[in-house]
């Protein structure tokens, strides 16, 4: 992990964190971008790499996208403001939430594969890119 590779407290380990993962996921994207294009879709690391990549997506842009709309359709109805399309509102809404299912789904079942269905477990391994879980495509 990165607290003992740059020998840091968790709390330091945690600020550093917080504070690249946008920068570090948008060079990873582009390294696996290439990687893609050259190899395997099913290597583990590859694999791996996608799995957190949309763990990070689903608690970084679907979850709050998800509160941001319900805000603004309470908003709408109990004020009487008119901000945005119902219509739309609703669409996105259903979007995401739809997005949200998939991802629990998709956790779910590669929880169920590698950590016998501890979800918590799977997501502490997918923190650590997959350390100590087999290749999945050797497992379905």
């Amino acid at each position: 992990t990165i607290s003992t590779t740059l020998r840091l407290s968790e709390v330091q380990s945690t600020m550093v964190y917080v504070l690249t993962w946008c920068v570090y996921f948008l060079l990873c994207d582009a390294r696996i971008f290439l990687m893609y294009m050259f190899t395997d879709p099913t290597q583990n690391d590859l694999f791996t790499y996608i799995r957190v990549r949309q763990l990070a997506e689903m608690t970084f842009e679907a979850v709050p996208q998800i509160c941001l709309q319900t805000y603004i359709m309470v908003r709408q109805t109990s004020y009487g403001d008119q901000f945005v399309d119902v219509n739309a509102l609703v669409l996105s809404m259903l979007s995401s939430v739809y997005s949200l299912v998939t991802f629990v789904l998709l956790f779910k079942k590669y929880a169920a594969i590698h950590t016998n269905g501890n979800v918590a477990s799977y997501i502490r391994c997918m923190r650590d890119l997959g350390r100590g879980l087999a290749p999945t495509n050797l497992l379905i």
